[in-house]
C-alpha cells in the first residue's frame, strides 16, 4: 500500500475503512512533472536505449537533483538495474558501486549527475509484476513520516484448546508527504523507445 495504494474512505461490514495514498499515485497526482518514461519520451523517438539511454537518465536524474537532498533512495525492478548494467558497461562512466546492508537490504549506491547518490535496491515486488519491472520510484525518506490512526496494539484472541497463545498486531497506518518535487518515476529503463521518429 505504501508504494501503489489508493487513498479511500467507505464502510465494511458496517465500519469505516480507509486506505492509504501510496508514493507512486501521489507523484502522479502531486508531482507529474516528476513521473519520466522513456518509452514515450517524444525526444528520444525510436532510439534504442543502449545507444542514447545514457543521455535520458543523465537529463532525468539532473532534473530530480535539482530539488532536496543530494542523497536518495531508489526502489527498482530486475529489468531497470540491468538497463543501468548495461549502460555502465557499454559507457564506463556510470559508476555503480556496492553500498552498506541498510535494514536488512543490500543496496547498491549509483552516483548520477548534479550530485545526486541513489541508494539502489532491486525491489521484488517491482521485478515480479512484468509492467514495473523496468521501473524506479525515487524519494528520500526523510519526506515521508508514517501516521498511525490509532496506536499499534496487541488483540488477544482466545486460546481455543492449543498449548501456546495466539496474538496478533493491527495498525491502521498512512503515510504523510513532504515536498512532493523530491519523488520521482521513472519508467522504461532498458526499454527502447518504439514511438516513429
Amino acid at each position: 500500500m505504501f508504494l501503489w495504494g489508493e487513498r479511500s474512505s467507505g464502510t465494511l461490514n458496517g465500519k469505516p475503512f480507509y486506505t492509504t495514498m501510496g508514493m507512486i499515485p501521489m507523484i502522479r497526482e502531486y508531482a507529474p512533472t516528476r513521473w519520466y518514461d522513456f518509452r514515450t519520451d517524444t525526444e528520444y523517438a525510436g532510439d534504442i536505449w543502449i545507444t542514447c539511454g545514457n543521455d535520458w537518465p543523465d537529463n532525468t536524474l539532473e532534473e530530480v537533483a535539482r530539488y532536496g537532498n543530494n542523497k536518495r533512495t531508489a526502489f527498482c525492478g530486475s529489468g531497470a538495474r540491468l538497463g543501468i548494467t548495461q549502460l555502465a558497461e557499454a559507457y564506463g562512466f556510470i559508476q555503480i558501486k556496492p553500498g552498506q546492508a541498510e535494514f536488512g537490504m543490500e543496496i547498491e549506491q549509483w552516483m548520477g549527475p548534479g550530485g545526486l547518490q541513489l541508494m539502489l535496491y532491486t525491489h521484488p515486488l517491482f521485478s515480479y509484476e512484468e509492467s514495473n519491472r523496468h521501473a524506479m520510484v525515487i524519494f528520500d525518506p526523510a519526506n515521508l513520516i508514517e501516521r498511525p490512526m490509532d496506536k499499534t496494539i496487541t488483540k488477544k484472541r482466545p486460546e481455543g484448546e492449543i498449548d501456546g497463545k495466539k496474538e496478533s498486531w493491527l495498525t491502521e497506518t498512512g503515510l504523510e508527504f513532504h515536498n512532493p518535487m523530491t519523488f520521482a518515476y521513472l519508467d522504461g529503463i532498458g526499454v527502447d523507445n518504439p514511438l516513429t521518429p
